[in-house]
This record gives structure tokens, C-alpha cells and sequence, in this order.
């Protein structure tokens, strides 16, 4: 799947199809995903960036943060064991004269006990090295950023990444 191969393949090939049928106009389609559909959702940003203009995963893992189906489940709580940020940008070069920007939005719950936050940040690194920033271990510093007091005394903080202007990746956490 993370390959671009499998369930990836699949939707890909679905989302070809209302393309195709219905005139869809590529920059209407996002995709969007929670846990093991973020999962899917990133993956396809990744691969299959030139059938989308956007991706929200909401506590999923980045495209290719566990090696394969038997090590996914502890990866989820553990934290990414791949360099994620290394397949966004071979992705990128891969991509050739098709550089696309592919914004992506993730979403996670710093209390999240069966995904692990710090799957956000590696989503977040992943985006931007898709979408031309060097690959790095730590996010750099965002463009812009806020935090707002929601009611329960939760907070949410949101964090934004820019290039010329144009978003390439929103964080929130709450």
C-alpha cells in the first residue's frame, strides 16, 4: 500500500474512474482519512499526487512509517520507523517535471493513547519534503502559528507551513 501498490492501487484507480466519467476537475478531489484511512489518504497524497489537490489525515500515520503489515500495530503507538521525510522527498524526485503542490491538513489528540502524537509531526515533515523542504529529523519552524482555549480547559494549537505563499501543511493538535 505504501509503495503505491494494493489498497493505494485501488483507490487510485477509482478515483481515475469519476475523473474520468464525470469530467472531475483533479483540483476538486481530496482525500481524507482517520487512523488507517489517514494512513491510506497520506499514501495517496505521496503516490498518487497528480489524481488530488489536497490530503487531510486525522490520527494516521505518514506514507510508509512502518515496514510492513506485521510491525504497523507498534509502530502506531511507538512513533514511525522508517524516515518518512526521506520517501516524501523521494517521492518528489521520483515525481520529475510533475512536481505538484499537495497541501496536506493533519489532525491529532495529544491525549491520542493507540496512535501516537508524534505520527503528526512525522505526516507534517513527510508534506514538506513532498512539496520541496529539505528532509529533516525536526520540523522547522512554522510560518505561523496560535493557540486557542477551547472549553473543557483543552487547548488547541495550530501550526502553519508556508512556501511562496501558498499552504503546504496545517498542524493542529487539541
Amino acid at each position: 500500500t505504501t509503495a503505491g501498490q494494493g489498497e493505494t492501487a485501488i483507490v487510485a484507480a477509482q478515483i481515475r474512474h469519476v475523473i474520468r466519467r464525470y469530467r472531475i476537475d483533479r483540483k476538486r478531489v481530496a482525500v481524507a482519512g482517520m487512523s488507517a484511512g489517514g494512513a491510506l489518504a497520506a499514501a495517496l497524497g505521496v503516490r498518487d499526487r497528480r489524481l488530488i489537490c489536497s490530503v487531510t489525515v486525522h490520527s494516521g500515520l505518514a506514507c510508509g512509517a512502518a515496514r510492513s503489515a506485521l510491525t504497523a500495530i507498534p509502530v502506531m503507538s511507538q512513533g514511525p520507523e522508517t524516515d518518512v521525510a526521506a520517501i516524501g522527498a523521494e517521492a518528489r524526485a521520483a515525481a520529475g517535471s510533475t512536481r505538484m503542490v499537495v497541501p496536506l491538513l493533519a489532525i491529532h489528540g495529544d491525549g491520542d493513547r493507540v496512535v501516537a502524537p508524534k505520527h503528526a509531526t512525522a505526516l507534517v515533515r513527510q508534506y514538506l519534503a513532498l512539496n520541496g523542504f529539505p528532509a529533516t529529523a525536526d520540523l522547522p519552524p512554522p510560518d505561523t502559528g496560535h493557540d486557542r482555549s477551547l472549553p473543557g480547559g483543552r487547548v488547541e494549537t495550530i501550526r502553519e507551513w508556508k512556501r511562496d505563499g501558498q499552504l503546504i501543511a496545517r498542524l493542529v493538535t487539541v
